[in-house]
């Protein structure tokens, strides 16, 4: 029998509520953010505690253009605010919820045990734009992309200074820890060089042995003039083996580490896209990988020992991504597939979030509110960069740059 869907229920003004189309969850509460509108966030397997971050604009230093990041539970209460001086970009939890990690744009690394602030500060002199954070699932080790990438033991007695810095790159944005712990992997590319001094522009990916204490494999791809070739995104599975990434050169790639025993893993799959790839996800048994492309693709691919193989594609409005995916996710048990989107102008049209089965089927979409009804440019930007699912599948939240957090329950009010 299909299912039944269910209009959500709004306690306020219906011209602020987002236009939505649920299939059996109802809107518990909409929050408004405190200053500016929201930007990245994570949360805990079960969605008891959420985190989000501040997505501001202007000059920092004003006090106006401070933010908060802000931690929720499941029902969109507001627990904790911290003040932050800059936009935060990204947002890392640990499964239980006990440890958050964030990076900011007013370089500042944040590290919180549940809701309270334990450690902040700039992991390394004239590092900036601290926009890739990762943490283990047991909360012993952060990763941290900005200018360099660095790696922190938060269990030291300054969690903020690095164990380890890779200066290599001069811009770092995907960071990615293995379930296990042992491995982080991370890149960016030559930004600076590209840029400024006519280099060829080169992605970068590298993979660090945590227990080892060292690099251990590094892997570089040069592209043509003109090429953003960041590496914007990246995962890894549990053990290690397996890897997808995508840039801003257009391109999803897998790499496979065929021996376990060994420190090489393979470029075994290269997919030219037509657009910038925003970000990647993978499952927790590293079977299937999840990619959004900017032009409004999303594609759910399977990973075999060399290759990849497309599931299914969702592309557009009718498939509930307008203007393109910001960010992809898979649920903690692997049963959802997510994306999170810039949105566009015109009613209904806001940054969307839409939660699929892994069989792709439609469990959930809902645009924000906050978007430009006139196309004009007059209100808020729409872009959503956060949404998440509890592993039960019986809370979901989102939220925008607009300023408005979306807090979900599967049930009638």
């Amino acid at each position: 029998m299909a299912p039944v869907v269910l209009i959500a229920f709004w306690t306020g003004d219906i011209s602020s509520a987002p236009a939505a189309a649920q299939l059996g969850y109802t809107l518990i509460r909409s929050v408004q953010a405190q200053t500016g509108g929201f930007y990245h966030g994570d949360a805990s397997a079960d969605l008891t505690l959420i985190a989000v971050g501040p997505y501001l604009t202007g000059d920092p230093s004003r006090t106006e253009t401070r933010g908060y990041i802000t931690f929720f539970n499941a029902e969109g209460e507001a627990l904790a605010r911290t003040g932050v001086g800059g936009t935060v970009w990204s947002v890392a939890m640990t499964p239980d919820g006990t440890r958050t990690v964030a990076g900011s744009d007013d370089e500042k690394l944040y590290v919180f045990n549940r809701t309270t602030l334990v450690a902040s500060g700039a992991p390394v002199a004239g590092d900036a734009t601290l926009r890739g954070v990762a943490v283990t699932d047991d909360g012993r080790y952060a990763g941290v992309g900005g200018t360099w990438f660095t790696l922190h033991d938060l269990s030291a007695a300054d969690p903020i200074r690095p164990i380890y810095t890779d200066t290599t790159p001069s811009q770092v944005r995907a960071v990615a820890f293995s379930a296990s712990g042992r491995y982080v992997a991370y890149g960016g590319w030559n930004n600076v060089e590209a840029n400024r001094q006519g280099a060829a522009p080169t992605m970068y990916l590298a993979v660090y042995d945590v227990q080892l204490r060292q690099r251990v494999f590094t892997h570089g791809i040069t592209y043509p003039a003109g090429a953003i070739a960041e590496l914007r995104h990246l995962s890894i599975s549990s053990d290690g083996n397996k890897i997808v990434a995508g840039n801003w050169a257009y391109h999803f790639l897998y790499y496979v580490r065929s021996d376990p025993s060994s420190t090489t893993w393979e470029l075994k799959h290269d997919v030219e896209l037509t657009q910038r790839v925003y970000w990647t996800a993978m499952d927790p048994t590293g079977s299937v990988a999840v990619v959004g492309e900017q032009s409004g693709l999303v594609r759910l691919y399977a990973l075999g020992d060399s290759e990849l193989t497309l599931l299914w594609e969702k592309r557009g409005k009718m498939d509930g991504i307008s203007g393109g995916p910001r960010t992809v996710g898979i649920s903690p048990d692997g049963r959802h597939v997510m994306a999170t989107t810039r949105g566009g102008c015109g009613e209904g049209d806001g940054g969307r979030f839409t939660v699929w089965s892994r069989d792709g089927e439609l469990v959930f979409s809902a645009a924000t509110a906050d978007v430009d009804l006139t196309c004009t440019g007059t209100s808020p930007a729409a872009e959503s960069w956060f949404g998440a699912i509890a592993e039960s599948g019986t809370h979901l939240a989102f939220a925008g740059w607009g300023g408005s957090a979306y807090f979900y329950r599967l049930g009638s009010p």
